[in-house]
């Protein structure tokens, strides 16, 4: 996995590093190797900025680096947005925003080549623009470790990377045979160990020889927290 996460990284502008807009071809289109792309969580920060762009902007922002892996030979995995209702920087505009966004990335027409829905694994059924409490590290803007687990979960990995003969253990360099949960183990631990600190995403890629913030041999994972 090629991590590339950048904590407070917006999707639109520059800030906190080149916003992910401005990045993707340096940190994910030149990787050698590279066939997945996660995209995951990035426009938080842009809907918590105190004159935030539009969903619209922001879905355009999305569709750009979708036709620009496209291009490239890259599969797109996109992530629905997860809840923040509590956190500093939460408003209703931005609760509509990432709304929209998830809408967008759930429907039939997104361009996504995968949907991980991150939002549905994690936020509360009975006040579902918040963390369910179990997950919320206690800002409302970052899950915990059973948050990262139960987004763990959900990844469909032989719908979207195929069974584990492709994947390579990354201690050995060895191919392995692994199975779902097992891989969805190893995505955990990558989420725990590269975005513990951000909340607003991560673009992830990978390259069919290992495994990454979301699969494969070598990962490349770019974001923002």
């Amino acid at each position: 996995m090629l991590n590339a996460g950048i904590s407070g990284n917006d999707l639109l502008k520059d800030g906190a590093g080149p916003s992910a807009l401005n990045r993707f071809q340096r940190d994910v289109l030149q990787q050698p190797g590279a066939k997945w792309v996660v995209l995951s969580d990035d426009p938080i920060n842009d809907l918590g900025d105190p004159n935030p762009p539009t969903a619209a902007q922001l879905i355009s922002g999305i569709q750009q680096l979708i036709s620009q892996a496209h291009a490239a030979g890259l599969k797109f995995i996109c992530s629905t947005l997860t809840p923040f209702k509590g956190a500093g920087y939460w408003t209703q505009t931005g609760e509509n925003g990432r709304a929209a966004i998830n809408s967008f990335i759930r429907g039939a027409g997104s361009g996504c080549d995968h949907v991980l829905d991150q939002d549905t694994a994690t936020h509360d059924p009975g006040n579902p623009q918040a963390f369910l409490p179990a997950y919320d590290c206690g800002d409302h803007l970052h899950p915990n470790d059973a948050g990262y687990q139960a987004i763990a979960n959900a990844v469909d990995i032989p719908a979207i990377f195929g069974s584990g003969g492709g994947v390579r253990d990354l201690a050995q360099g060895r191919p392995a045979q692994a199975s779902a949960s097992a891989l969805a183990q190893v995505w955990v631990r990558r989420m725990r160990s590269t975005v513990r600190r951000r909340r607003g995403g991560a673009v992830t890629t990978w390259t069919r020889r290992g495994w990454s913030w979301i699969w494969v041999p070598r990962i490349r994972s770019a974001g923002s927290g």
